[in-house]
């Protein structure tokens, strides 16, 4: 469905899994963000431009690395040339090139939500819940996982939720 949709939208540079029109905070900036204008697609679709967008935040971030589909064409020659160790050195040296005369294409409502228990990276500073990544391998190794049921039709305003997850056994 959304290949499909980037194959029918030309114009567009990704589908993100993370927006929709319930997104109207950035959790990573800690400020509110108005949803941009833009137009349905479809009965389940949103399009907007990114030049449209007047707030810094995550609506203007087309560039990420997370839970967003490109096409491969469109990135591939990026990301084979591009020296990064990991996902924060990529999106910085990403967001560089950025295509502000693109748009962008979101379900109505996300689909997807980001909780950053733990440091990712210890040389970029991102907001995160400070959960050692020692605790979550442990409960891995110990045969649990993280409850999913708790986030069917979750209405998070952000893309970043700070939530504590339920452990479950595998």
């Amino acid at each position: 469905e959304c290949t499909k949709a980037l194959e029918d939208n030309r114009d567009a540079w990704f589908f993100s899994l993370r927006l929709g029109k319930n997104i109207v905070f950035c959790g990573m900036l800690n400020h509110p963000q108005p949803v941009p204008r833009g137009k349905r697609i479809n009965s389940r679709m949103f399009k907007w431009k990114f030049s449209s967008v007047k707030v810094e935040g995550d609506w203007n971030y087309p560039n990420t690395t997370d839970t967003t589909v490109y096409r491969k064409n469109d990135i591939r020659s990026f990301l084979k040339r591009a020296l990064y160790e990991n996902p924060n050195r990529l999106e910085s040296l990403w967001t560089r090139i950025a295509p502000k005369k693109k748009k962008g294409i979101c379900f109505t409502r996300s689909r997807a939500i980001n909780i950053p228990m733990n440091v990712v990276n210890p040389y970029f500073s991102s907001a995160n819940m400070e959960i050692p990544v020692t605790e979550l391998l442990s409960k891995f190794v110990q045969g649990s996982k993280i409850d999913v049921d708790a986030f069917y039709k979750v209405n998070n305003p952000s893309p970043h939720v700070n939530y504590n997850p339920r452990f479950i056994q595998r």
